[in-house]
């Protein structure tokens, strides 16, 4: 009896991990959704309200779990920003974000964007 006691348990634990892993995928589609900017995703709709690349990487890695597609466009969001002399930026600007966020597009540029012009 103990032995079957023991085996509904393990099988009972199994159950509830395995209801909580949907339940937590679940959430995070539903943020990557709501984060959805067109092509991109933004990591965080205040505080991060643009593309990041390092951001970019790992939700496209998450997300071609489930949408290769998707996580294609995630990264070709990405390059569509590469500067004249091959960098990928750290941020991609999106165009249509109506905040304040600090730096500024054209605060954040490299001496070596610039130098590419000399060339």
């Amino acid at each position: 009896m103990r032995d079957v006691l023991r085996n509904l348990t393990r099988i009972f634990v199994a159950l509830i991990e395995w209801i909580r892993s949907k339940v937590l995928t679940i959430r995070a589609k539903n943020i990557l959704f709501s984060n959805k900017l067109g092509k991109s995703t933004k990591p965080s709709p205040k505080q991060y309200p643009h593309q990041w690349n390092w951001d970019s990487a790992f939700i496209a890695l998450g997300v071609s779990r489930y949408d290769a597609v998707r996580a294609g466009e995630e990264i070709m969001s990405l390059l569509r920003g590469q500067w004249e002399n091959g960098m990928l930026p750290h941020i991609v600007y999106n165009d249509k974000s109506d905040d304040e966020y600090f730096p500024r597009s054209e605060e954040h540029t490299s001496e070596l964007q610039s130098l590419t012009n000399l060339v």
